[in-house]
């Protein structure tokens, strides 16, 4: 096959990118809800994250390849850390009220983001969603390490699955279930989106043989010791398929002038909507409905109530964000590309 894009700004707008966030956010969202609401279920909507790795990678193979580090990690860093710097503030803020507050070596390690790599008891401590910006920006350094290698795809397959086995002899040295379940798998997750980023960037990709044997041993063990391991990473790749078939088909139809507008505008605030939403319904709601409302044991129904507040609560606090730190940031690239 011979698909090859241009390389891109970095900023700049990918339609179907931001609607695949759209379409990961839900996911998360829908699946914390069942949580809270105590229905149980299978519906993987934790794909959804596999689904922002998969992007993020995706665009920077596109956009940031040939850029000087001090100016991606100038971008980046800024995109992220001041609404999670804010975000780190506020859930500090409340956790007084609904838990018994946070010790200062909790606090310390959020903001340096090094939360997933300390033991179990700081993963998910503050705001369950935290864990992700430690992932998120080592892969970031990861991707500078690899970049000038990027359509190799045996050399990233090796580099991936190693880092993955590293972190998984790692967490379960040390006992950390949480980290075993929800970080040492997306970590592959970010190495397909390069991948593919790559495969558009070049028109296709280099397969040497020097690494194979080591990418099916490894493979063959994290498969061995943890069954579906990747099971999350296939799903996201069948939605973002799924995705794009659908897209195609309905590329005439009305149903594109509100779907593909609606899911590309949750997609511009979805890193918004995931640092605040699971700690307003799992920690704050409860609190309002029994200290506030003074309803001890709720129904089902103001349950669900309390859930739809938090998530209408949601979007409005992650719009403003997400034009604050627009303003903060100033001026971007607000180009967008065809696909």
């Amino acid at each position: 096959m011979n698909i090859k894009v241009a390389s891109i700004a970095p900023g700049t707008r990918i339609p179907f990118v931001d609607e695949l966030k759209g379409i990961a956010i839900i996911l998360v969202v829908l699946a914390h809800a069942l949580d809270v609401l105590g229905i149980v279920h299978t519906f993987r909507g934790a794909a959804g994250v596999d689904i922002f790795l998969i992007a993020s990678g995706f665009t920077l193979a596109l956009s940031s390849t040939g850029i000087k580090v001090s100016v991606f990690l100038k971008r980046r860093l800024m995109r992220l850390l001041p609404l999670y710097w804010l975000s780190l503030l506020i859930f500090t803020l409340l956790g007084f009220l609904y838990s018994d507050g946070f010790t200062f070596t909790d606090i310390a390690l959020h903001v340096f983001g090094l939360q997933a790599f300390a033991p179990y008891e700081y993963f998910g401590s503050i705001n369950p969603a935290f864990w992700f910006m430690s992932l998120i920006v080592s892969m970031y350094f990861v991707f500078l390490a690899v970049r000038k290698r990027i359509n190799d795809v045996l050399y990233m397959f090796s580099v991936g699955l190693f880092l993955t086995l590293i972190a998984s002899f790692v967490y379960s040295y040390f006992g950390n279930t949480p980290a075993l379940q929800m970080f040492v798998p997306r970590i592959m997750s970010f190495f397909v989106g390069m991948l593919a980023g790559g495969f558009f960037l070049s028109g296709g990709v280099e397969i040497k043989r020097t690494s194979l044997v080591l990418v099916a041993g490894i493979l063959a063990y994290l498969v061995f010791i943890r069954g579906t391991f990747f099971a999350n990473l296939q799903v996201a790749l069948s939605i973002i398929a799924i995705w794009y078939v659908a897209r195609e088909i309905m590329k005439y139809s009305y149903v594109t002038r509100w779907i593909n507008p609606l899911f590309g505008a949750l997609g511009l605030i979805s890193y918004e909507l995931f640092l605040f939403h699971q700690p307003l319904m799992q920690y704050l709601a409860p609190y309002a409905l029994s200290n506030w409302f003074e309803i001890s044991n709720p129904d089902r129904n103001t349950v669900v109530a309390s859930v739809v507040v938090s998530i209408i609560v949601t979007l409005v606090i992650s719009v403003i964000a997400h034009k604050a730190t627009r303003l903060f940031r100033g001026q971007e690239n607000t180009k967008t590309t065809p696909f």
